[in-house]
């Protein structure tokens, strides 16, 4: 039921991707022109200082970022790290809005399926009087 579905998606998404890389080897500047020039746009690229010091900040500091940010993290889990002063009213704010997203979700499907509020409800007081809403699928039974 889901594959048709999932080949359209997957055709469009790779015609597109086709059809980029072709305009990224066209002459190609604001709209497009399929004259086609090969790698000579990646090679002058490659050429570009600019291109390369922005390239290299890319991963410098990319890597950088990760790094700190695992060592940043791992540090408050040392075994010797003395005991952090209100840690569980820290822990507290922290995951406070984590666990509340599950909640305030959980309590928004209940709203949509429940058979007097929600969308059997609005269905049938458009005209449709025989709606009922099925949340098993039919080849169980």
């Amino acid at each position: 039921m889901l594959a048709p579905s999932l080949c359209g998606d997957l055709h469009l998404r790779l015609r597109l991707c086709g059809w980029t890389v072709w305009i990224s080897l066209s002459n190609s500047t604001l709209l497009p022109s399929y004259h086609f020039v090969g790698f000579e746009h990646y090679a002058a690229l490659w050429h570009n200082r600019r291109w390369n010091i922005a390239y290299t900040n890319l991963f410098l500091f990319g890597g950088l970022y990760v790094v700190g940010s695992m060592i940043i993290g791992l540090l408050p889990r040392h075994p010797d790290r003395p005991a952090v002063r209100g840690e569980a009213v820290w822990r507290t704010i922290y995951l406070y809005p984590l666990a509340v997203s599950f909640v305030v979700t959980g309590t928004v499907w209940r709203w949509l399926f429940n058979p007097t509020t929600g969308i059997e409800f609005i269905v049938r007081g458009l005209g449709w009087t025989d709606f009922k809403l099925r949340l098993d699928h039919p080849s169980r039974h």
